[in-house]
C-alpha cells in the first residue's frame, strides 16, 4: 500500500468509525516497516501513529482502527476504554454491512487481550512474590495491571485462582521453596 493509499484508508476509517474525534487533525500517520509480529504503534507524546502498510488491506484497516482507539484516549495497553472503543467499531461495522471488517476487529480485541493468558498472570504473581515475599496482593495486582495494560478487574476475572496462587507463592517463598510451612518447635 502506498503512503497515499494509507492516508485514504486512515481517512476512510476515521470518517466511518470515529467522526467525533476532535483531535484527529493534530495526529499524523506514518507508513513504516515493522517486524512480522507487529503491524502498528501509537506514540501519544508525538501524536503519531505508525502503520506497516506492507500488509493486506484488511490488516491495515484493523491496525488503523486499533491504533486510533489508542490515540483517542492517549491509552497504553488494551484496557477497558480501548476495548469499549473497539467493540463500538465492531457494532458500527456490522450495521454498515462490513462483516469481514467487524469479524477482524473482534478477533483483534480478543487476540490483544488474550495475549496475556491466565498462566502468564500466575507466573508474574509468583515472580513478584519471589522477589518481594511481603508484597501486598492489591499492590502486586496493580503493578501487574500497569505492566500488562490489562485492568485489575479483567485480570481477576481471567484468573480466578490469583489470590490462592499469591498465598501459595508466599508460603513457598517463606519456607525456603519447600512448599509447606515449617513447623514451629
Amino acid at each position: 500500500m502506498t503512503p497515499g493509499q494509507l492516508q485514504k484508508t486512515v481517512t476512510s476509517m476515521r470518517e466511518a468509525f470515529f467522526p467525533d474525534w476532535k483531535d484527529a487533525s493534530d495526529w499524523k500517520v506514518e507508513p513504516v516497516e515493522m517486524p512480522p509480529a507487529k503491524t502498528g504503534e501509537t506514540i501519544p507524546s508525538k501524536k503519531t501513529i505508525r502503520i506497516d502498510a506492507n500488509r493486506d488491506d484488511l490488516t491495515v484497516e484493523v491496525t488503523v482502527i486499533h491504533e486510533i482507539c489508542h490515540a483517542i484516549g492517549g491509552l497504553h495497553g488494551q484496557g477497558d476504554g480501548w476495548i469499549e472503543r473497539m467493540k463500538c467499531v465492531v457494532q458500527d461495522a456490522r450495521k454498515a454491512g462490513q462483516d469481514e471488517l467487524a469479524a477482524a476487529v473482534d478477533k483483534d480485541i480478543f487476540g490483544s487481550t488474550e495475549a496475556f493468558t491466565d498462566g502468564w498472570f500466575y507466573r508474574k504473581i509468583r515472580e513478584v512474590v519471589r522477589r518481594k515475599p511481603d508484597a501486598d496482593f492489591d499492590r502486586l495486582l496493580r503493578g501487574i495491571s500497569r505492566l500488562s495494560g490489562v485492568p485489575c478487574e479483567t485480570i481477576l476475572g481471567k484468573c480466578p485462582r490469583a489470590r490462592k496462587v499469591y498465598r501459595d507463592a508466599r508460603r513457598t517463598t517463606k519456607c525456603g521453596g519447600k512448599g509447606k510451612p515449617r513447623k514451629k518447635r
